[in-house]
């Protein structure tokens, strides 16, 4: 369900703003915190060669200032209800659906006040045993490897890539507060002025490549074909304009090798580290370096990140399967980019690791890997910490 249905047509907004669309489903990107924003951009060339898209303003946002919890009910609906209702119903405009999502809003906005957390985060104290312990840890070794290259620095656009963490997924629904979000609210310090987020839920570095992310409704950008392949024309089109480039990718990959209810690792997990390595060194960083590169100049920074492990409190002897993953990842970005060690940020290899409760949803109702708004948090100074800007 793309927007290929989509008919050109004028939204007023404030009486005197106008948002127009293309016919042949314009490049979407939409944005939440405690204000709403739907930031559209031209047509790249992604569905035809026509530029009608050429038609919207750049950038062009709505801007709405909603209660959080209102903006988390209107993330869901838009997310279950305007794409499908579009791709199903194609005579019915968007400013009609979008009105009839308005209507239900005070209403879900009311059921999810009711459903909000009432739980606060407390904080801990990292005691000096594990820090040294991380300190000496061969992954932090491998990373400070990593980041013995020349950084460019951030520019107009940062480009966000990889799965639902890119993406920013939580259980509750609240997408909007992932490590890309607070990322962005720091680089935006540095003079980036606009993010390009099209990291899509369950990815992997196969889908990555080819298409057909398993859960293509859970991004926020629309596209066609495969994120490579628009990650890539993006950097085209913004030539030398985009830095950094964020990638978390590889999880997805290794996920059917881990089997919790018993702790144990399949025999295919060296295979798949295998073909994540292959697919990152051979096809994914080769060639998102050579698109930031113009006459022979690099002009952005690719920044990796690696994972932390939900699971360590669980399955404390799978722990160092992690961390073999994740020294590849280091060492499949050396000569590419930097790594931004995630691992080590959520509390490193020991267990218990208390961080796993406050830093995602494993100790909650939801019992869910995916960080939490904190965890995010975490992981966005990781990645600042590794590009040092």
């Amino acid at each position: 369900m793309y927007l290929a249905h989509w008919y050109r047509h004028k939204l007023p907004i404030d009486g005197d703003r106008l948002l127009r669309c293309s016919k042949h489903a314009p490049y979407l990107s939409l944005r939440y915190g405690d204000a709403w924003n739907i930031t559209i951009l031209p047509e790249y060339d992604f569905y035809s060669n026509e530029k009608e898209g050429n038609e919207v303003s750049i950038p062009h946002a709505i801007d709405l200032q909603l209660p959080s919890e209102y903006v988390r009910m209107l993330n869901f609906l838009l997310y279950l209800s305007l794409y499908s209702i579009q791709d199903v119903y194609p005579f019915l405009s968007y400013s009609a659906i979008l009105t009839g999502i308005l209507i239900l809003f005070p209403a879900g906005g009311l059921l999810m006040l009711g459903m909000s957390r009432s739980y606060r985060y407390f904080v801990m104290p990292i005691i000096l045993v594990l820090s040294l312990f991380m300190m000496l840890s061969p992954l932090s070794f491998t990373a400070s490897h990593a980041r013995n290259i020349s950084l460019i620095g951030p520019k107009k656009y940062y480009l966000a890539l990889g799965d639902s963490l890119a993406f920013g997924y939580q259980p509750d629904f609240d997408f909007f507060q992932g490590y890309v979000d607070d990322f962005f609210s720091n680089l935006k310090r540095h003079g980036v002025e606009h993010l390009a987020n099209l990291g899509c839920f369950a990815e992997t570095s196969n889908t990555f490549i080819n298409g057909s992310c398993p859960v293509w409704y859970l991004r926020k950008s629309w596209y066609q074909g495969s994120q490579l392949k628009n990650a890539l024309d993006f950097l085209h089109h913004h030539s030398g304009q985009v830095s950094p480039v964020t990638l978390d990718i590889g999880a997805n990959d290794q996920q059917r090798d881990i089997k919790t209810s018993d702790c144990s690792v399949s025999s295919r997990f060296d295979s798949d580290l295998s073909k994540l390595d292959s697919n990152l060194t051979g096809i994914i960083l080769p060639q998102l370096k050579a698109a930031l590169t113009v006459n022979g100049k690099l002009t952005g920074d690719i920044v990796l990140m690696n994972y932390y492990d939900p699971y360590q409190n669980i399955c404390p002897k799978m722990v160092s399967y992690m961390q073999k993953f994740n020294v590849h990842l280091a060492t499949d970005v050396t000569g590419f980019g930097t790594i931004a060690d995630v691992f080590n940020a959520f509390g490193g290899s020991g267990t218990p690791n208390p961080n796993i409760c406050r830093f995602t949803w494993m100790c909650s109702f939801f019992h869910e890997i995916h960080a939490t708004p904190r965890g995010y948090n975490v992981m966005a100074t990781a990645v600042e910490k590794s590009t040092g800007y």
